[in-house]
């Protein structure tokens, strides 16, 4: 009989429910809320803090996140500009540089925000906003599983609330190509258990989530070789926004899939592209098989790559601080964008709103269970 996961029941809320969610929720006069946010090029920079300022703005306090790389040095205008925004709306929002790579390519954003998030008194807040909307994968993952190891170690009591916002735009993702490294490292505080390179005996899966991207197949190529993995299991991001979407990525990547990675139909997982916990339990229920499978023969470990849209990456996310599995990434150093092309794509256009409580007062009976 399976143990219960620790998100099984997990707390979401999407779209116009979402809305009502937090204007409500955080309008209540007794909520002291930290949101980690990002100012980039990215126009949904500024969305979520809006929203939580129009709910409460006194008790607000923001960390602004400026991610700084090695190109694409002309997007920082813009990123400069929806910095001022934001520290503009209000003086308890306060702009820290992060760095994403050392001065010998080293990736250290993700230690460089949960240094960060350790000067922070986590205690005086009752709720902790971590808005994925602008944030790359490399600093919010570090950042979320610092926040939740810190709130599982306090006392039941004085446990803040944690929630991931996101707003969600296919179209908007589809426009910023990535500058990808050429290295593929674990993600900052997603090594696993015991590492991918001690863990040779072990049968491993590998899990990417496929996307669009132009450097995308380099990408996979290197996690690829990083991980040596004897199965695939490719993510697919279906149902989805488009309806040729999937299809789409069939085809773009049919080499790898055919050829390279050698997946079989059935190895393939589909994963709602709206419904985080969708992916999460699709790959929780993956690995357990597995482990019931090689827990004679040296185990199984499962690596993840979440290359592909938020929603589902932060599916991923829960699955590996649930499970620890190593989460193999290669950084940007910077990102190409048609400013042009990318207003005229998201023109008229109404980005998906999407929120999870994963832990805090909602979870304390299962958290004393």
């Amino acid at each position: 009989m399976s143990i219960r996961s620790r998100w099984e029941f997990c707390v979401q809320h999407c779209e116009e429910v979402a809305e009502n969610f937090i204007r409500e929720f955080f309008s209540d006069n007794n909520r002291t809320v930290f949101l980690i946010t990002a100012a980039g090029f990215d126009p949904r920079s500024c969305e979520i803090p809006d929203r939580l300022l129009a709910a409460g703005h006194e008790r607000i306090h923001g960390l602004v996140l400026r991610e700084e790389r090695l190109e694409g040095l002309e997007l920082m205008p813009l990123a400069d500009e929806h910095a001022s925004k934001l520290t503009g709306s209000s003086d308890n929002f306060v702009v820290e540089r992060v760095p994403l790579f050392a001065d010998d390519g080293a990736v250290v954003g993700g230690r460089h925000v949960a240094t960060l998030l350790s000067q922070r008194d986590l205690a005086q807040y009752t709720d902790i906003v971590v808005d994925f909307s602008a944030l790359s994968i490399g600093i919010a993952f570090p950042a979320v599983r610092y926040l939740l190891e810190a709130i599982d170690s306090g006392a039941a009591a004085t446990l803040p609330n944690l929630h991931i916002a996101v707003i969600d735009e296919p179209w908007t993702d589809s426009e910023i190509q990535s500058i990808a490294s050429n290295k593929a490292a674990p993600i900052h505080g997603f090594s696993g258990v015991s590492g991918i390179d001690r863990a040779q005996d072990s049968a491993r899966l590998w899990m990417p989530q496929l996307g669009r991207g132009q450097d995308l197949h380099a990408v996979l190529e290197l996690i690829h070789q990083a991980v040596r993995p004897h199965a695939v299991c490719p993510i697919l991001p279906f149902p989805s926004t488009d309806i040729r979407f999937t299809d789409e990525l069939i085809w773009r990547f049919r080499t790898e899939l055919e050829n390279t990675w050698r997946v079989d139909d059935r190895d393939v997982v589909f994963a709602h592209e709206n419904q985080p916990l969708d992916l999460y339990r699709s790959v929780l229920r993956i690995h357990e098989v597995r482990e019931r499978v090689f827990c004679d023969v040296g185990g199984s470990m499962t690596v993840l790559s979440p290359t592909g849209r938020k929603m589902l990456a932060i599916g991923a996310m829960l699955a590996a601080i649930e499970k620890d599995f190593p989460v193999m990434h290669v950084e940007s150093v910077g990102y190409s964008v048609d400013l042009d092309r990318l207003n005229a794509a998201r023109d008229g256009k109404k980005g998906r709103l999407a929120h999870l409580w994963i832990a805090g007062e909602a979870y304390l009976g299962s958290r004393e269970a």
